[in-house]
């Protein structure tokens, strides 16, 4: 729905919405509008989901939006600021009504944003977001203004953002997380030099067939000038926390000139300021009256002293500490560069030469504070720059802890149309987040690896003392090799016909060929080896050729045998990695995928054709899950599915 009144303000604003996706179960629309207060121009912007497919749905979304509307514009006598938060109250009111009458708040997917000038004013609510896009660099700047969904006798909104636009500025206001299914990197591609029809398009097209439901997002285009979001003032009944301010005092150094343009600009910043840098509570909503003006006031007058104070005492600086303040505003600027670098490999060389900077001045102990803040903005631009896909609220794909409490999956597996986990004694399939029965691999000993064997249609696990038992329709069975023993090994996976054993006590991966109802004898893979170096590999794939996995994340390419010298990984992460421990690719697989189970994360790599080189991707990182145990990519259902100790969880597989 939008108000056509035509404005100033309005002229310089372009806007877009699009509904992506084809389930209908869910009421979704876009509102924006203009409107006036004492001659000072507004515009706002909603999108609003109603997560039911009730006939009511959109007088509910109608309710909440006027609400918001009538309140805002009717208190000419307050700031911007506290008629979007008195406003907001009264919204809150109406979704507790709303509950009552049957429609829990967690059902109300909201974004709620005021335009003053180039000033924004923002909100959110459950599973909406806010991403800003500047030079083709996107921001989630409605991150931390809400924590999971809402609950019952909570308020619906609980935190403001604030924070100014730019032209060229795109703002996305999303029913749901966009990221879930494409990367920072793609969404702003997307947008950038593009205008709002054909960035929405595209992202339509990008991520349509992997929305579960449906996702609105309304899109608007700034022509003002920008100062990074970065105030954020609780509107909730929060204890406040006190401060000890001598033992903060370098960390009011490093904030006085900030305190100081919030000086210059209004007694509203100043009240932000007191609650964001002095006391460090989040401020109650009934709290934020006239009177903090006074409060305000007063700790300009202390930042002006304790400016004075450090200005002077900054005559006493050693040489070493000023230059190593001028090594941190060096990298500040590199930072700054790498930020709007288009080009992914020379981004990562400012990153590492602004790494470099802030080592050689972090031997200055008393800027700590300052150091500290530059990590902040320089670790934000690594995962731009890393393409790092932060996923939470996962759907659970399947609870394996429905059939035994005690499970704890040690790894997954695809087998045709099914899915294993399988645990140090168990195995349990699941289809469509249905599990079935679990089935006894091992009555003693452990399970250490599986590999599902597509030749056979079986799956094959290898046991701690070195045995090989196969499940096969219904049936555990151990399957004999020619030789005396299986070679002691840690990994198993299968190829073709024949069965692979990574051997890390001889360095060699060994080959077994199936016959009927056992193996042939052993036969080594690998030719002219450094047998001490893959003595320390922690897994291995094959696709034809050989992939040999590293703890710190190296990769090496084995073909007939030996290894392949011009084998290279283009565009390495910049985050370290420590604990790679399982890799997965295949013959037609596009990808190569490693998992660091320690970090959450699974790292992307594309296979370049006709070529021996590996280009990183992508990294995912599975946030709120407290360890990764397994991972399958389904290619053919453009999913990926990870397990903790216990559950299956589901995310789209990006391009």
């Amino acid at each position: 729905m939008v108000d056509n009144n035509t404005n100033s303000q309005e002229k310089s604003l372009s806007d877009q919405f699009k509904v992506i996706g084809r389930n209908e179960d869910s009421f979704i629309e876009s509102y924006v509008a203009h409107g006036s207060v004492n001659e000072s121009e507004f515009e706002f912007f909603v999108i609003c989901e109603v997560l039911s497919d009730s006939e009511t749905s959109d007088e509910i979304a109608d309710s909440l939006v006027e609400t918001f509307r009538k309140h805002f514009f009717e208190e000419s006598s307050l700031d911007p600021y506290t008629r979007f938060e008195e406003a907001l109250k009264f919204v809150n009111d109406v979704a507790r009504d709303i509950q009552v009458n049957g429609v829990p708040l967690y059902q109300l997917n909201m974004a709620v944003a005021v335009l003053k000038d180039d000033i924004l004013y923002l909100t959110q609510a459950n599973d909406a977001e806010i991403y800003l896009i500047r030079g083709g660099v996107v921001s989630n700047i409605s991150e931390g203004l809400s924590v999971g969904k809402r609950k019952e006798h909570s308020d619906l909104f609980e935190n403001i953002a604030t924070g100014n636009l730019e032209k060229g500025d795109v703002v996305l206001f999303s029913s749901a997380r966009l990221i879930r299914y494409v990367s920072q990197n793609e969404l702003g591609r997307f947008f950038h030099f593009k205008n709002l029809e054909s960035g929405l398009s595209e992202l339509d097209e990008a991520i349509t067939t992997d929305v579960l439901g449906r996702v609105g997002v309304l899109g608007i285009k700034v022509e003002k000038a920008l100062v990074e979001i970065t105030q954020i003032e609780n509107v909730v009944n929060i204890k406040p926390k006190s401060k000890d301010i001598l033992a903060n005092l370098n960390y009011y150094k490093a904030r006085a000139h900030k305190g100081l343009k919030i000086a210059n600009e209004s007694l509203f910043e100043f009240r932000i300021f007191v609650s964001k840098f002095l006391s460090g509570k989040n401020v109650k909503i009934d709290s934020l009256k006239h009177k903090n003006t006074v409060i305000g006031l007063s700790v300009v007058v202390g930042i002006f002293f304790l400016y004075f104070v450090f200005t002077v005492t900054g005559i006493l600086d050693s040489p070493s500490k000023k230059a190593n303040m001028a090594l941190l505003e060096e990298s500040r600027t590199i930072i700054a560069s790498a930020k709007s670098e288009p080009d992914r490999d020379r981004a990562a060389q400012l990153i590492l030469s602004a790494e470099s900077k802030i080592n050689e001045a972090s031997e200055t102990k008393s800027l700590a504070s300052e150091i500290e803040e530059v990590l902040v903005q320089l670790n934000e631009v690594k995962s731009v720059v890393d393409n790092l896909v932060v996923l939470n609220d996962l759907p659970v794909y399947a609870d394996i802890s429905q059939k035994r409490s005690d499970a704890n999956i040690i790894g997954l597996k695809k087998l045709l149309n099914s899915y294993y986990a399988y645990d140090s004694k168990r195995m349990y399939e699941f289809i469509g987040g249905l599990v079935k029965d679990p089935v006894n691999l091992v009555d003693q000993g452990e399970v250490k690896s599986g590999a599902s064997f597509l030749d056979s249609e079986s799956l094959v696990y290898l046991t701690a003392d070195n045995k090989i038992r196969e499940y096969d329709t219904g049936v555990v069975k151990f399957m004999d090799t020619e030789d005396v023993d299986y070679k002691p090994a840690s990994q198993i996976l299968t190829y073709g016909s024949r069965l692979y054993l990574l051997d890390k006590t001889a360095g060699q991966i060994w080959k077994y060929q199936r016959r009927r109802d056992s193996y042939a004898k052993a036969e080594p893979t690998l030719n002219n080896v450094d047998i001490e170096k893959v003595k320390k590999a922690t897994d291995f794939a094959l696709d034809g050729s050989v992939y040999l996995l590293f703890a710190d994340g190296t990769l090496e390419k084995y073909y007939a045998g030996s290894l392949v010298p011009d084998f290279e990984v283009s565009s390495k992460p910049l985050s370290p990695i420590s604990s790679a421990n399982s890799i997965f690719t295949d013959l037609d697989f596009p990808f190569v995928f490693v998992m660091d189970s320690s970090a959450k994360k699974l790292y992307q790599y594309y296979k370049e054709p006709q070529s021996e080189t590996l280009n990183y991707l992508r990294q995912y990182y599975f946030e709120d899950l407290s360890e990764l145990t397994g991972f399958i990519v389904d290619l053919p259902n453009r999913r990926i599915l990870v397990s903790d100790k216990n559950k299956v969880y589901n995310t789209p597989l990006l391009n």
